[in-house]
């Protein structure tokens, strides 16, 4: 058997500004091929917000952006992105042309190296995509709960919806709330991602928040990629006050999408199961895997989209 086709004579180097879309084309390209492939929703819209994902990432961490170059082409782009003592690792891809010739291998073992400065490494990977499971498993990754992507197509409808109506002290996320947001956030989270919320707010983003007496008990933030309806992330008290933020929040989103998009932690049924009683279905698995330190989110939430980043 022959194995001439593992090119890994790539160069890995830290991702320039100008690399932005060439590196959003193959964002777009390698992850809509994967869902398209698997007969899932497409979780990114276009390369267009390819581009603005890893704008993101390089302007979160400039150093843990990285390219594999080849012939004087980028092929392949990797990203980790750290808060506190929290490393999130992902996403990494691959020009479909160049796929299955050790380049995520690479990206991988560089990122993963990088992160052990961090007490914790975190990732999501699709139940689909067998061979990356493979990679982080081998590298110390380990299965730690199950994610579930979420999708209504045509919009939020059902049951769930009178959530948007019930009594509850919901209002708009202002800038100003980022802080304390962020700090409530890290109960959830075990990191903090203030930057992350600025970063959304500065793209566009939206978010609504629950208070009571003053103090905080739960918000959910969103965005509108194209036609697609992104909720996340998000957290709340209970699973209840969870399901008043989504429908309220997909109330407001629908003005300008009609197809949602949510990734929520499968073992938090009562989430779940709010969300399904909105229209939502469930369309796809991911694995949560940890490296170090666990961080398991025992609170309602909802993951960001792209996983585990704004």
């Amino acid at each position: 058997m022959s194995f001439e086709f593992l090119r890994t004579d790539a160069d890995l180097r830290q991702m320039t500004a100008n690399e932005a879309p060439v590196v959003g084309d193959i964002i777009y390209r390698a992850i809509a091929r994967a869902f398209r492939d698997h007969g899932q929703p497409e979780p990114i819209a276009d390369a267009e917000q390819g581009e603005r994902i890893a704008r993101l990432y390089l302007d979160l961490d400039p150093e843990d952006a990285l390219v594999a170059v080849r012939d004087g082409r980028v092929v392949a782009a990797g990203f980790m992105h750290v808060r506190d003592e929290v490393a999130s690792l992902g996403p990494v891809v691959v020009d479909p042309d160049s796929q299955g010739q050790g380049l995520g291998k690479l990206l991988v073992d560089q990122l993963s190296d990088r992160a052990s400065r961090c007490a914790s490494t975190r990732l999501f990977v699709d139940a689909f995509n067998t061979r990356a499971f493979g990679i982080v498993l081998k590298r110390g990754y380990l299965p730690r709960d199950t994610g579930i992507r979420l999708a209504a197509l045509g919009g939020l409808a059902g049951r769930g919806m009178l959530q948007a109506i019930a009594p509850a002290p919901v209002r708009d996320v202002a800038l100003g709330d980022l802080e304390p947001l962020a700090r409530f956030d890290s109960a959830f989270f075990g990191g903090s991602r203030e930057r992350d919320f600025r970063a959304l707010f500065a793209a566009g983003g939206i978010g609504l928040m629950a208070e009571e007496g003053g103090a905080i008990r739960g918000y959910l933030l969103g965005r509108v990629e194209g036609n697609l309806g992104i909720v996340g992330p998000g957290g709340a008290e209970s699973a209840d006050l969870l399901g008043k933020l989504l429908a309220r929040l997909g109330e407001r989103l629908a003005t300008q999408a009609n197809i949602f998009l949510a990734h929520l932690y499968a073992s938090q049924a009562e989430v779940v199961q709010e969300a399904f009683s909105m229209g939502f279905r469930a369309t796809n698995l991911s694995v949560y895997m940890v490296r170090g330190a666990d961080t398991l989110v025992k609170r309602p939430s909802a993951i960001a989209l792209p996983p585990d980043v704004v």
